[in-house]
C-alpha cells in the first residue's frame, strides 16, 4: 500500500502528517496538500508527464503501520486514494462501489440518514469533472486533458457540449487579445488569417494617415497652427474608417463567440491525426503509454516562449517609436 505519511511534498517540502489532506495526481501518482494543489492549480510534475516513471517515495518517510489493504483508485478520474477514503480525493466520487451499482444514486442514501455526498468541484480536476475516459467525438477526456494542459477544466465541459450543440460561449482572453491567443494556444493557421483579416480591416485608416503625412510634409505651416485642417480630400476617408472600425469591433466579437469552439476543432483534428501516426507506427498502439502522452503534451498545450519573444519585439519597438518621435 502507498502510504504518504512522513513523505514530503513536492510543493512546500513539508512533511505529510496522518492529519493532512492530501490528494494525488491522477496520471503520475504526485501527492500534494490540497492547500498547495489548489495553490498551483495543477500537478508540480506537470512537465514532467509522460518522461518519467511516476512518482516514488524520496526514501525521507517515516515507518508507518500497514494495514495490507490496496489503495483505493477512484472510478471516476483514476486517482489512488488512501484505503481508509470514502470519498475522491480530487473529485470527490465515492469509492469502492460496485460499477454493476452504480445506477444507484448517491442522494437515495439521504432518505437513510446516510452521509451527504460530495458534489465534485470542476476546478480540482484537470478532467472539468468529467471521467477520465469519457469520450468526446470518440476521443477521452484524458486525451483532451493532456494535449490542452492549462486550464483544461475550462475547456473540457465545453468541448463536450459543443459535440452535442452549436451555442456558441464568450473568450475574454481572445477578445482582447485576439491574435496573439491563437497564437499562444499554437493554431498558428488561424492566428495568421486573423492577422490578415485585421490588416485589411486597417487599410483605410493606414491610408489616411499615410495621405496626411504626405500632405503634413508638404504643408509644414500647418503644424504652426492650434488646430491641424483636414483637407477635404482626406476628410472623405473618415466615414469609411469608421465603417470598418466598426466591422473590426464585430470581427473581435466574432472570435470571442467562436475562440472555445475554434480550439475545440483544432484539439480534435491534432489528436486525431496523432493517434493515426502512432497507431501506424507501434501497430495499434498504447494510448496510455508514456510515448504517447509525450507526443500529446509536446504537440499540444501552450507557446509561451513565442509569446515572451512577441513582447520583447513589441518593447523594442515602441520604445524605438518614442525615441523617434522625440529626436
Amino acid at each position: 500500500m502507498v502510504d504518504y505519511i512522513g513523505a514530503h511534498c513536492p510543493a512546500c517540502d513539508k512533511k505529510f502528517t496522518d492529519k493532512d489532506d492530501i490528494v494525488v495526481c491522477p496520471v503520475c501518482g504526485t501527492p500534494h496538500h490540497r492547500e498547495c494543489y489548489n495553490r498551483h492549480g495543477r500537478c508540480v510534475n506537470e512537465e514532467r508527464h509522460g518522461t518519467f516513471d511516476g512518482w516514488k517515495n524520496d526514501g525521507k518517510s517515516e515507518q508507518a503501520k500497514y494495514d495490507g489493504k490496496a489503495p483505493l483508485k477512484c472510478p471516476s478520474c483514476g486517482t489512488l486514494n488512501r484505503a481508509e477514503s470514502l470519498y475522491c480525493q480530487i473529485c470527490g466520487s465515492r469509492l469502492n462501489e460496485n460499477p454493476q451499482n452504480a445506477s444507484v444514486r448517491d442522494d437515495d442514501f439521504l432518505h437513510y440518514g446516510g452521509p451527504v455526498p460530495i458534489i465534485p468541484n470542476p476546478f480540482t480536476t484537470p478532467f472539468g469533472g468529467l471521467s477520465p475516459e469519457e469520450e468526446i467525438d470518440g476521443i477521452s477526456a484524458r486525451e483532451y486533458a493532456l494535449f490542452v494542459g492549462q486550464n483544461s477544466f475550462y475547456f473540457l465541459p465545453k468541448f463536450k457540449e459543443y459535440n452535442r450543440s452549436k451555442m456558441p460561449s464568450w473568450n475574454w482572453p481572445a477578445f482582447f487579445f485576439d491574435f496573439f491567443y491563437f497564437l499562444y494556444r499554437k493554431m498558428y493557421a488561424v492566428a495568421f488569417l486573423i492577422l490578415g483579416i485585421q490588416l485589411v480591416l486597417l487599410v483605410p485608416f493606414l491610408m489616411f494617415y499615410y495621405k496626411l503625412f504626405i500632405y503634413v510634409s508638404a504643408n509644414p505651416e500647418v503644424l504652426n497652427s492650434l488646430t491641424l485642417r483636414i483637407p477635404q480630400s482626406l476628410a472623405e476617408y473618415q466615414p469609411l474608417i469608421r465603417v470598418f472600425n466598426s466591422a473590426a469591433f464585430v470581427f473581435k466579437g466574432l472570435l470571442a463567440m467562436y475562440a472555445n469552439k475554434i480550439y475545440f476543432w483544432h484539439c480534435r483534428k491534432k489528436i486525431k491525426k496523432l493517434r493515426n501516426e502512432y497507431a501506424s507506427e507501434f501497430n495499434g498502439g498504447d494510448y496510455n503509454s508514456n510515448e504517447y502522452v509525450v507526443r500529446l503534451s509536446k504537440n499540444g498545450r501552450v507557446n509561451r516562449r513565442l509569446m515572451l519573444i512577441l513582447l520583447g519585439i513589441y518593447a523594442v519597438a515602441s520604445f524605438a517609436s518614442i525615441l523617434f518621435a522625440m529626436y
